[in-house]
């Protein structure tokens, strides 16, 4: 969404002696993510230090969800011969769409007018999809929702399409809800990320009206149920201190938000699906304080 060009990053050495997993796709929020190493600092938290999350040439900051279907610039191109390159990348973090629909989406809009819209932007995300999971027959791909975002376009008197943040993110919501209608149409391979709400939950935010703390409202759910949807709440945007420019263009974290963000991810998605190519568990019951009956069947 922001004016960027294409981010070329020399990775740092420890970066480059783990083992890549993940690939980021997309618009300017995988784009900041590489920038911020998110998902690699978020990896390392969870444990899993020994492996990398990359994007060359692949987290383009105004590219649009249409030019990566239809391989404007050989988008798809790049996609297939990064993957060929990295045959140890199995997991492809996708976020795009955001851009096709700034600018043409408003508030007067008819449900049939919004609807064709979304369906229309997310068929070409289907595409984008369907060409990543023909590439290897190992290859899942997670589709990374957006956050509570600042931006609004508001006149003085009023004009038409004119619209608060809250109109916004609502939108967004909506668009999420009609894409995860969509996603049994993919296959097992595919699923999607519920960031909503995120940063309001993990950080709280004392300069809202009225503040609120860390843990007071909910964190989004993730698949298969995804309860909440969204989390945190929707009148509220993101708190500031997640915020990357919130009075400017209103969009993107920053590198504290992402951090957040990819963290989510991770927890979501990303730790389960990586252990299970390990051929491991993680156990969390029992862990140290339960007293089972012997013989007992437990969950």
């Amino acid at each position: 969404m922001l004016a960027l060009g294409v981010l070329h990053m020399a990775f740092a050495p420890q970066a480059m002696a783990r083992t890549p997993r993940i690939l980021l796709v997309g618009d300017s929020w995988p784009f900041f993510m590489v920038m911020f190493d998110s998902l690699n600092g978020a990896l390392d938290r969870a444990g899993l230090g020994q492996y990398s999350a990359i994007a060359p040439g692949t987290a383009l900051a105004t590219s649009l969800a249409e030019e990566w279907a239809t391989n404007q610039g050989g988008k798809l191109d790049t996609l297939a011969n990064v993957l060929a390159r990295y045959p140890t990348i199995d997991i492809v973090h996708l976020s795009m769409g955001g851009n096709d629909t700034k600018g043409r989406w408003y508030p007067e809009m008819t449900d049939e007018e919004e609807h064709a819209l979304f369906d229309e932007v997310g068929g070409y995300v289907h595409t984008v999809i369907e060409f990543i999971l023909d590439q290897r027959p190992d290859i899942r791909v997670a589709m990374c929702s957006y956050d509570y975002m600042w931006a609004s376009r508001l006149h003085d008197p009023p004009r038409f399409g004119d619209y608060t943040p809250q109109q916004m993110n609502a939108s967004g919501v909506r668009a999420l809800r009609r894409g995860i209608e969509n996603l049994h149409d993919l296959g097992p391979r595919v699923t999607l990320i519920n960031n909503y709400g995120i940063t309001q939950c993990k950080l709280g935010d004392p300069l809202a009206d009225p503040p609120y703390d860390a843990g007071e409202l909910p964190c989004p759910g993730g698949p298969p149920d995804y309860d909440p949807l969204p989390g945190g709440d929707p009148e509220r945007v993101s708190p500031y201190e997640a915020m990357l420019d919130p009075n400017g263009e209103g969009v993107h974290l920053n590198q504290l938000g992402y951090a957040i963000l990819a963290d989510n991810c991770v927890h979501q998605v990303y730790k389960k699906w990586i252990m299970e190519t390990m051929n491991e568990v993680e156990v969390t019951s029992p862990n140290g304080g339960e007293v089972w009956t012997t013989g007992s069947t437990q969950t």
